[in-house]
């Protein structure tokens, strides 16, 4: 990721800045062609998914030739990527410098069924300022479990912007005192100016997918309530990932034994942790245990 880091620095010194990407027939912020009728809009399990085939650096692209998406949280060009099998846990850095114009990602997480299990979302965006030897940028740094709850796999990613953040602007903050004595344009403006710089709808997000850690991921009932809120802002409930049959039937399996046994406060924990999990059919299945239940 340094190495790509420093390539885009050094070409945005140039006046090349990587976050600027546009054809000559398009608006510099792609919003005018987003907005229009053509090509919208391709389904999540239509997309064009680019394979990861090993741990390293990433660069998406997304023009006003990539491909549109209709989600909840707005229309949006996307880059698609079908990520690799691997044990534990992927860490994902995501980049996105700060140019004349910045394209502010979030990135959603499908099971191979192209069912939504998580959104990274522009919330988890740091703002980095330019320094000496670095750009203003935006960074994100986030894992991607190996398993979730729900007991499915991540099998995509997807590189998105939304209506709200394409809505905003970016107010560039003074640089450090260093960083304004270096003679940098961008930290003197800043310093000097109240500068706005415009999102939006294509730009170029550096990505760095590394692997390690445990392989389930666990999450407290609030972090679980988070996730699924921050899920139903940016794809409708049929988009979202639901608990495989097999575990579902494996839980209520658990549940019909410990009631048998007579053991009714662990069915009813193990209910507990299928619903948090996703099953459907876990409460239902404890109430008619109890009922057929001959002690």
């Amino acid at each position: 990721m340094k190495r790509v880091f420093l390539a885009a620095i050094i070409a945005s010194v140039m006046g090349c800045t990587s976050s600027q990407v546009q054809t000559s027939e398009s608006s510099p912020l792609g919003v005018a062609e987003l907005n229009s009728q053509k090509d919208c809009c391709t389904a999540l399990n239509k997309i064009s998914y680019e394979p990861i085939i090993k741990s390293g650096d990433l660069t998406a692209v997304i023009d006003t030739n990539s491909q549109k998406v209709g989600l909840v949280s707005g229309v949006t060009y996307v880059k698609g990527y079908q990520l690799p099998a691997f044990e534990g846990e992927a860490n994902l850095e995501v980049i996105s410098l700060v140019g004349n114009q910045v394209f502010i990602p979030s990135i959603l997480v499908l099971d191979s069924e192209y069912k939504a299990l998580d959104v990274l979302s522009s919330d988890d965006l740091r703002y980095q300022n330019s320094g000496i030897m670095y750009s203003t940028h935006y960074v994100m740094e986030k894992t991607i479990s190996q398993k979730y709850p729900n007991g499915k796999s991540p099998r995509y990613i997807v590189v998105f912007t939304t209506d709200e953040d394409l809505a905003n602007s970016t107010l560039i903050k003074p640089s450090s005192d260093s960083a304004i004595r270096s003679g940098s344009v961008e930290a003197n403006l800043a310093a000097n100016t109240e500068w706005k710089i415009p999102h939006a709808a294509i730009g170029t997000v550096e990505l760095e997918l590394d692997y390690n850690g445990p392989a389930i991921r666990q999450e407290s009932d609030q972090q679980q309530q988070q996730r699924e809120a921050a899920l139903a802002t940016v794809v409708a409930a049929e988009q979202q990932s639901t608990m495989e049959q097999e575990f579902v039937e494996l839980f209520d399996d658990k549940i019909r034994a410990a009631v048998r046994a007579g053991e009714f406060d662990r069915a009813l924990d193990i209910m507990k942790q299928a619903e948090k999990q996703g099953s459907p059919t876990a409460r239902e299945t404890f109430v008619e245990a109890m009922k057929n239940f001959e002690g």
